[in-house]
């Protein structure tokens, strides 16, 4: 569902912003400044990542068939 890819698209955008918003936490030599930093990345990140998710779920959604499973 849609909903599924903007989790997953979220879950994608959080996890990249990870490693650089790190290398902005130790190379930073004011905290406040670095933490306001980390915040707004993780936040655009999420954001962006829920959206492009989000979109690629609704592409699919009409355009690719279920696949159908044998239960038995």
């Amino acid at each position: 569902t849609v909903t599924d890819g903007a989790l997953v698209g979220a879950a994608i955008g959080i996890g990249s912003a990870l490693v650089p918003t790190l290398s902005v936490l130790i190379s930073s030599s004011c905290i406040e400044t670095a933490k306001t930093t980390i915040i707004i990345t993780y936040l655009a990140a999420t954001s962006v990542g829920a959206v492009l998710g989000a979109v690629l779920a609704s592409i699919a959604r009409r355009y690719v068939s279920p696949v159908a499973t044998d239960a038995g």
